[in-house]
C-alpha cells in the first residue's frame, strides 16, 4: 500500500466523520430548540428533558433569587458546551469540542493533502537523483540510449503525478466540508446558525419569561438583597441555636422515656404486691369467717351444755319437789298417825317402824339420785372441758398458721417495700438530675435566643446604617422615602414574626414543664399511696365476737 493511498484514506475518513458529526449536531441542536419553544409555550420548567438546560435554569434561579447579576450568555455557554454527545456513534465528547473539531476539519484535510503532495515530490526527487546517477554511470560505460533515458525519467514523473492526487483530494474534501458547514446543503441552517439561534432563544426565554416569573414570586423593592441576607442570617442563627438544644431535648426525652418505663415497671410490681396483699387479705377474711363459724359452733355447744344443765337443774328441782311432796305426805300421814295414836296404840310402834324404814329408804334413794346427778354433772363437765381443750388446740393451731403466714407476708411485703423505696429514691434522683439538665438546657436556650436576637438586631442596625448611608442621596425624593418606609415595614414584620416565634417556643417550653410537674406529682402521689399501704398492719389477735 503506497503513501498516497494512506493519505487519501485518512482524508476520506475525516470527511466521513465531519459529515456524520455535522448531521448529529444539527439534529441535537434542533431538538433543543424544540424544547425551548415548548418551554416558551407551556412555561413549566420542572419537566425539562435535557440535563444542561435543567442545570442552566436552576443556576439562573439561584443567582437571581440571591440578588446576583447574571451573565445569561456565559451561563448558557457554560452548560451547553459541556454537554456530551457521541461523535459518529463511537466517541462521547462535549459538544463544544465537536463544534471546534468540525471547524478545523477542512484545514486538516488540506494539510493532509499538501503533506501527501510534498512527501510524494520528495520521494520523486530522490528517485530523480538516483536516475541521474544511474545515467551518469551508463554514459561512462558507452551503453546509454534514448530509450534508457526515457524509461529512467518516466518513473519519477509518474510519482509526481500521483503525489498531486492527495492535494486534489484534500482540497475537494475541504470544499465539501465548507459547503456543508455553510448550510448550502441544509437550506441555510448551518451549525453556527443553529447554535446562535439556540443561544438567542434560550437567553430570551431566561431573561424575559423566567425572569418575570421569578420577579412575580419575589418582593419588588430595592432592599430585597438586604432582606434575603437578613433572612439567611436569621435562618442560620436559628438553626445554630436550636440544633444543640434539639439534640439535648432528644436525649432528655429518651432518658425520660426510660424513666417512665422504669416507673411503669415499679407501678406494675406495686400492683402485683397489692394484688398479693389483697389475696392475703381475702385469705385472712375467709379465716376470720371460719373462725367466726367455729365460735358460733362453740357458742351453740355452750348453749347446748347450758340447756343440759338447765334440764338437769329442772330434774333436780323436780326430785326435790317430789321429795318435798313425799315429806308433806309423810307429815300428813304422821299427823294422821298422831291423830290415830289415841285410837290404835298397838299399831304405833309398827307404824313408826314402817315410817322410819320408808324415810330411810327415801333418804337412800335421794342420796343415790344425788350421786347419779353428781356423776352425770362431772361427766358433762369432763366432756365440756375436753371439747374446750380440742377447740382451743385447733384455734391455737389456726392462729399459729395464720401468724406464720402473716409473718412471711409481712417479711415479703417489707422487702418488696424496701426495694420499691430504693427504686423510688433512685427514680427521684434521676428525675432531679433530669430536671437540672432540663433547667440547664432552658437557660442555655434563653442565652442562645438572647444572643441570637442581639446578633440579629446588630445585623439589622448595620444593614440599616449601611443602607441609609448608601441611600442618603435618595432620601430627598419621594421614591427614597417610600423605599425607606417599605424597609421599616419589612423590618417590623420580621421583628413581629420573631416575637411570635419566641412566644410560641416559650409556650411549648411551659407546656413541657407542666407535663414534667404532672409526672412528678403522680410519682409523689404513688409514693404516698405506697407509704399508706405499708403503714397498715394486720391484727395480732382475734377479737371475740
Amino acid at each position: 500500500m503506497s503513501i498516497t493511498t494512506i493519505v487519501v484514506g485518512l482524508i476520506a475518513l475525516f470527511t466521513l466523520i465531519g459529515f456524520i458529526s455535522h448531521v448529529q449536531i444539527s439534529v441535537i441542536v434542533k431538538k433543543w430548540l424544540e424544547e425551548i419553544n415548548a418551554l416558551s409555550l407551556s412555561g413549566d420548567s420542572r419537566t425539562v428533558p435535557s440535563q444542561w438546560l435543567h442545570n442552566t435554569i436552576e443556576e439562573y434561579k439561584t443567582y437571581h433569587l440571591a440578588g446576583t447579576e447574571v451573565n445569561t450568555q456565559a451561563l448558557i455557554e457554560k452548560h451547553l458546551l459541556k454537554e456530551r454527545i457521541l461523535i459518529a456513534g463511537l466517541i462521547k465528547a462535549p459538544i463544544g469540542n465537536c463544534a471546534k473539531l468540525l471547524q478545523h476539519l477542512p484545514a486538516f484535510t488540506i494539510i493532509l493533502g499538501v503533506m501527501g503532495t510534498f512527501v510524494g515530490l520528495t520521494l520523486s526527487m530522490f528517485s530523480m537523483q538516483e536516475t541521474l546517477l544511474s545515467l551518469g554511470n551508463a554514459s561512462s560505460s558507452s551503453s546509454l540510449s534514448m530509450d534508457n533515458i526515457l524509461q529512467a525519467i518516466t518513473a519519477p514523473f509518474k510519482g509526481m503525478s500521483l503525489a498531486f492526487i492527495t492535494s486534489i483530494a484534500g482540497i475537494s474534501a475541504a470544499l465539501f466540508l465548507n459547503i456543508l458547514h455553510a448550510g448550502f446543503l441544509s437550506g441555510g441552517q448551518s451549525i453556527s446558525y443553529l447554535t446562535n439561534k439556540l443561544y438567542t432563544e434560550c437567553e430570551a426565554w431566561l431573561d424575559h419569561q423566567l425572569q418575570m416569573k421569578l420577579m412575580s414570586d419575589k418582593p419588588q423593592d430595592s432592599f430585597e438583597k438586604i432582606l434575603d441576607r437578613l433572612a439567611n442570617k436569621v435562618h442560620e442563627s436559628f438553626h445554630e441555636t436550636v440544633g444543640d438544644f434539639a439534640h439535648d431535648m432528644v436525649n432528655f426525652t429518651e432518658k425520660l422515656d426510660g424513666a417512665m418505663n422504669d416507673v411503669q415497671g415499679i407501678l406494675k410490681s406495686q400492683r402485683q404486691y397489692s394484688d398479693a396483699f389483697a389475696v392475703s387479705t381475702e385469705e385472712l377474711k375467709s379465716f376470720g369467717e371460719k373462725f367466726e363459724q367455729s365460735t358460733k359452733q362453740f357458742d351453740e355447744t355452750n348453749h347446748g351444755v347450758g340447756a343440759s344443765i338447765e334440764r338437769l337443774k329442772e330434774n333436780v328441782d323436780r326430785v326435790f319437789q317430789h321429795q318435798e311432796r313425799e315429806q308433806k305426805r309423810i307429815e300428813q300421814y304422821y299427823k294422821q298417825t298422831q291423830n290415830s295414836i289415841e285410837q290404835s296404840n298397838k299399831k304405833a310402834e309398827e307404824v313408826s317402824r314402817q315410817t322410819q324404814a320408808f324415810i330411810d329408804h327415801g333418804n337412800k334413794k335421794n342420796e343415790e339420785l344425788v350421786r347419779q346427778m353428781q356423776a352425770y354433772i362431772d361427766q358433762e363437765d369432763k366432756k365440756i372441758e375436753e371439747l374446750s381443750r380440742q377447740f382451743l388446740r385447733a384455734a391455737e393451731q389456726q392462729m399459729q398458721g395464720f401468724h406464720d403466714k402473716y409473718d412471711n407476708a409481712e417479711g415479703l411485703l417489707s422487702r418488696k417495700q424496701e426495694d420499691w423505696l430504693y427504686q423510688h429514691q433512685d427514680m427521684n434522683g434521676r428525675y432531679a438530675k433530669a430536671s437540672d439538665d432540663f433547667a440547664t438546657s432552658v437557660d442555655q436556650l434563653e442565652k442562645s435566643l438572647y444572643n441570637m436576637f442581639e446578633k440579629v438586631k446588630r445585623d439589622i442596625l448595620e444593614q440599616m446604617k449601611y443602607q441609609n448611608d448608601r441611600q442618603a442621596s435618595m432620601m430627598t425624593n419621594e421614591a427614597g422615602r417610600q423605599d425607606t418606609r417599605e424597609l421599616i415595614r419589612s423590618v417590623e414584620t420580621l421583628s413581629h414574626r420573631m416575637d411570635q416565634y419566641q412566644s410560641d417556643y416559650q409556650r411549648y417550653l411551659q407546656g413541657y414543664e407542666n407535663a414534667l410537674y404532672k409526672i412528678a406529682a403522680q410519682l409523689e402521689q404513688s409514693s404516698q399511696t405506697t407509704a399508706r399501704l405499708s403503714s397498715r398492719t394486720l391484727p395480732s389477735r382475734v377479737i371475740d365476737s
